[in-house]
């Protein structure tokens, strides 16, 4: 982060609601808000995200474009009452997240911010070497108007992924399009006298219908004072396909609200006449309820009637504005069903891309290169998401930037995140076998596990021993054996630091990385003396610290000369080989190198990192 001028900051977790009134988020996040009251009865929410409170930060400080770009981060514990949180780290109500937020004064410049941080997103999960997937995606409660997320495929994800192998096209379930295989597209001449025909004339279409309330303004008000509108929400889409949601609601994207709640779902053979009768049922017994039995159903009400018909459901070669205008008249016409009176109505006709795409529907980047592909669906864990906001934080909350001709204007926004605690549950269970756990070195809780196994003679009379310092206690601190022990774990230590350092110093890096891998707080050392040998090589296995040092027979017979180094990560790649047969067969992995002169133990391991 800092090598994209990141500036870090520690954000409060708890919050003032007034931010996320103000953007509506504290109404459409109702559920999975966690809500506070101090002694005063003041209201606060614990932080599940971090939009409204990071712009407002900036809103208050009169920001001129000289100090533009901003690019602020933070990480930091987030909350979410979430409804089913599983798989331990995967989903639940308190996680670990790293966020970066940018500030740019213009579209153009937001989005080479956007440019910069997806490079330096996809630099960090090189890093740390486990395989993933960029895919277009859904904005879903954030917003924005660009989105992409960061997988990692898993049988156990939540997201299914549509990925074409020949393109690389890629994108999360919620935004992918695909091309239906073999559909059987309803000809517009079919259509029009589909909608024209009352009967004996029916069209196979999954059909959903989203009905909205209608709702008194304000208690003061009653339902029959004046005119109210209602939404009537008719998806048509291909036989057997499922509607995507993600879809359907950004056209509702201002008002939610608007879409309403469903009422309907058809996948059948059904004539015009039979679906018109069913919606009108529905309608009269919705809004009959909002009523009670001594005040009439209010007569004022505009319905508006909205089709929203999937591409691929109607065949319709060149959409022009009289075919559109045709059928909004044919539709209008049939509207008139209803049995409420003073029937006041508009009809709207909407053709877009409305269903789920699925494994092996064709691709559609490929399609149109007349390259035959298909697309292939897999389970997969979201790891990281990035979002270009533009305006939509900044507007309400007034974050504003004065330009250089002194116009003032909203703020352009994007927001990015990695999931540090799923994150690192994902890749350790993307890359663990069967014994075990396989830490990536560089988000591993240690890098190196030294493993002293005692002599005999320096064991002796040892056995409560549990600790260094113990051992060292119940020792004869002239004891040559120890001296060995505790000097070579120095020696260890000291030339792994040296080595690091100076692989930072020769570092072409612009900012140098502060963190070291190698360092004394990341080598752990195993001085459980009262286990045994078995349980305690077992143990270096199953936690799955990428190497194991072991300070074993060779050691001690040597005086500290020679060790045995594991690299976890090889365990059941190649058969065990001493380490003379690394000179001649370089290419060949390795998981156990014995008797390795203890000066070529830095080398060695950073060779295999």
């Amino acid at each position: 982060m800092q090598s994209i001028g990141g500036q870090k900051m520690t954000m409060p977790s708890l919050l003032p609601i007034e931010p996320w009134v103000t953007t509506k988020r504290y109404e459409t996040m109702n559920n999975d808000l966690f809500k506070v009251n101090d002694r005063k009865g003041t209201k606060y929410i614990l932080g599940p995200t971090f939009e409204e409170e990071i712009t407002t930060i900036v809103a208050n400080d009169n920001i001129s474009y000289k100090k533009l770009p901003l690019r602020l981060y933070q990480i930091s514990n987030k909350f979410r009452d979430e409804m089913r949180p599983r798989s331990l780290l995967l989903r639940g109500r308190e996680f670990l997240m790293k966020d970066m937020y940018t500030f740019d004064s213009t579209e153009k410049d937001a989005l080479i911010s956007y440019k910069s941080v997806l490079e330096a997103y996809h630099r960090i999960f090189k890093r740390v070497g486990v395989d993933y997937a960029l895919a277009d995606a859904d904005s879903g409660d954030i917003g924005g108007s660009l989105s992409q997320e960061f997988h990692i495929f898993n049988q156990d994800g939540e997201d299914n992924i549509l990925n074409c192998e020949t393109c690389g096209y890629t994108a999360n379930e919620e935004k992918a399009v695909g091309i239906i295989k073999n559909v059987e597209k309803i000809s517009y001449e079919s259509f029009t006298r589909w909608i024209s025909d009352q009967i004996d004339y029916s069209l196979d279409f999954s059909i959903s219908v989203y009905l909205q309330d209608i709702i008194p303004k304000s208690s003061q008000s009653s339902p029959t004072d004046s005119i109210q509108s209602q939404n009537i929400n008719i998806f048509i889409a291909p036989h057997g396909r499922n509607l995507n949601m993600a879809k359907c609601k950004s056209f509702f994207s201002e008002n939610l609200d608007l879409l309403g709640n469903r009422v309907l779902n058809l996948n059948k053979n059904i004539d015009f006449s039979q679906l018109t009768e069913l919606i009108n049922t529905k309608i009269e017994n919705n809004n009959n309820s909002f009523y009670n039995d001594n005040q009439p159903l209010n007569k004022n009400i505009k319905y508006n009637f909205r089709y929203f018909v999937d591409q691929q459901a109607i065949d319709i070669p060149e959409m022009t504005h009289e075919s559109i205008k045709k059928l909004v008249d044919l539709l209008d016409a049939k509207n008139s069903f209803s049995k409420t009176e003073n029937i006041l109505h508009e009809t709207n006709v909407l053709f877009s891309d409305l269903v789920n795409a699925e494994n092996n529907d064709q691709c559609k980047k490929c399609s149109a290169n007349n390259i035959s592909s298909n697309l292939v669906s897999r389970k997969a864990i979201e790891i990281g998401h990035i979002f270009y906001l533009g305006t939509k934080y900044s507007l309400p909350l007034n974050a504003k930037v004065a330009l250089k001709n002194s116009t003032v204007v909203p703020i352009e926004m994007g927001c990015y995140g990695i999931g540090v605690m799923r994150y690192m549950q994902t890749a350790v269970d993307s890359t663990r076998d069967n014994d075990g756990l396989i830490w990536p070195l560089t988000i591993s809780p240690f890098s190196v596990y030294i493993l002293p196994l005692l002599p005999k003679t320096l064991a002796k009379g040892k056995s409560g021993v549990c600790s260094i310092e113990q051992l060292i206690e119940a020792s004869n601190s002239d004891d040559p054996e120890l001296q060995t022990l505790i000097s070579g774990i120095n020696k260890i230590t000291k030339i792994l630091e040296l080595k690091e350092s100076k692989e930072l110093s020769n570092s072409s890096a612009l900012i140098k990385n502060k963190q070291k891998i190698f360092d004394s707080e990341n080598i752990l050392l195993d001085d459980r003396f009262h286990l045994a040998t078995g349980y305690k090589l077992y143990d270096s296995e199953m936690i799955g610290i990428p190497f194991t040092i072991i300070l074993g027979a060779d050691f001690f017979s040597s005086k500290g000369a020679f060790v045995e180094l594991k690299i976890r990560k090889y365990k059941n790649i190649d058969n065990n080989q001493d380490s003379q047969t690394k000179h001649e067969n370089k290419n060949k992995k390795q998981f156990i190198y014995r008797k390795v002169p203890i000066e070529d133990l830095p080398s060695l391991i950073f060779e295999n990192k």
